[in-house]
């Protein structure tokens, strides 16, 4: 089926390198053909949970799992492509879409190289400077309001109390368990979530802004070639939701995969304010 879809959007020929995978169930592979390049998105359609109905309330979306829950995109990988040309639209680095078959999870999309802010910061890259490129990219996307659609078909779903809610809860799904040797009971998880909810229902501006969802330094690549916002590549892309104009900017300054000291994170940050 794979093979299909590759010949049938001319690039039958092309050689075709595996590349290693993330935490989904998405594929990747690099394909060659002379001198074109691209990347193929295989994104099994079977291998996830549902995704949210629009419209559907909580108590809906906690019955279908946790991708419609959180509001993730699952194995919707249109809502990728909206979210490119969403991106796009605003001058942004993120692939241009060339093909796709939607229904099947397979997308041919611009490959944007291999240069990981992750791995051009290992070899020596400059902090400050793709570090605050990255903060002006985030402030030329919050120069607007998040819109409600991505697409005519793709709502861009709000960051509600929900879906951050899943979030939180994960820490008394997996870690409580693990560290108490016993699952959470109901009364700690109900405590658990109150808790949050005061906490969040603090937090301004929900849905003021596009929110990345993974803006870290696996996900960032470095495109010196390219000038201004668009010298910062954007991938992983799909789960965007509306919601605070802080979350991606502390994506990046407290990066679960990659230390950022404290004078680097505030720098960020006072960068990004003053951008």
């Amino acid at each position: 089926m794979r093979r299909d879809f590759i010949a049938a959007q001319g690039w039958g020929d092309a050689v075709v390198t595996p590349l290693p995978g993330d935490a989904s169930t998405r594929t990747y592979a690099r394909l060659s053909l002379k001198d074109r390049k691209a990347m193929l998105m295989d994104q099994p359609q079977a291998a996830e949970a549902p995704v949210a109905p629009e419209g559907a309330s909580a108590e809906e979306r906690r019955a279908l799992g946790y991708n419609a829950l959180a509001r993730l995109a699952g194995a919707d990988c249109a809502r990728f492509v909206a979210a490119s040309q969403y991106l796009r639209g605003r001058g942004l680095a993120a692939p241009e879409v060339f093909a796709g078959d939607t229904a099947k999870g397979f997308l041919i999309i611009e490959d944007l190289g291999d240069a990981l802010f992750a791995d051009v910061l290992a070899d020596g890259g400059d902090e400050k400077k793709l570090y605050g490129h990255a903060a002006e990219v985030l402030a030329h996307l919050h120069a607007e309001e998040a819109p409600a659609r991505l697409a005519a078909d793709k709502p861009l779903f709000a960051y509600d109390e929900a879906a951050m809610l899943a979030e939180t809860d994960l820490l008394t799904e997996w870690f409580l368990p693990l560290a108490l040797g016993r699952p959470a009971h109901l009364e700690e998880l109900a405590e658990h979530r109150r808790l949050w909810a005061d906490a969040l229902s603090r937090v301004p501006g929900r849905r003021h802004a596009f929110v990345h969802r993974d803006y870290h330094a696996q996900n960032l690549l470095w495109l010196p070639q390219r000038d201004g916002v668009a010298r910062v590549g954007l991938i992983d892309f799909q789960d965007a939701v509306a919601g605070s104009r802080a979350y991606d900017l502390i994506s990046l300054t407290e990066d679960a995969r990659r230390d950022v000291s404290p004078p680097l994170a505030e720098w960020t940050a006072a960068h990004h304010l003053a951008a």
